[in-house]
């Protein structure tokens, strides 16, 4: 689960399909399966950070959650995501870490959101 600044570098790597529009919004994208998928689009990031909440704490409880932010202007949408996750499932174990280069070249400045599993 994830947002992005803008979806031109998203689309121009091939997994976003072209006609996905984000021109009233901010779009909270998937990637499962090699593709990505505009999952709703809401007005303002952090409605977005709780939009991934809702669908990341659908998966389970039992969850270890990676939060990732690509450069400070994505930081606050990380931060709420994280304070939403602990709020409804106090003992989630979340890890937060910096965006690195190969996953940024597809999603560029304003990238932030979560990768996921349940615990085993």
């Amino acid at each position: 689960m994830f947002v992005v600044g803008t979806l031109d570098l998203a689309r121009s790597g091939g997994r976003l399909d072209p006609s996905a529009d984000a021109t009233e919004g901010v779009p909270v994208l998937r990637l499962r399966d090699g593709q990505v998928t505009v999952v709703d689009t809401v007005a303002s990031a952090e409605e977005a950070a709780s939009v991934m909440a809702t669908e990341i704490l659908a998966a389970g409880k039992w969850l270890r959650i990676g939060i990732g932010v690509s450069d400070t202007s994505s930081v606050p949408v990380g931060n709420q995501l994280f304070g939403l996750l602990v709020a409804e499932v106090p003992d989630v174990e979340v890890i937060s870490y910096r965006v690195g280069p190969s996953v940024g070249v597809h999603t560029g400045p304003g990238t932030a959101g979560a990768v996921y599993h349940l615990r085993g």
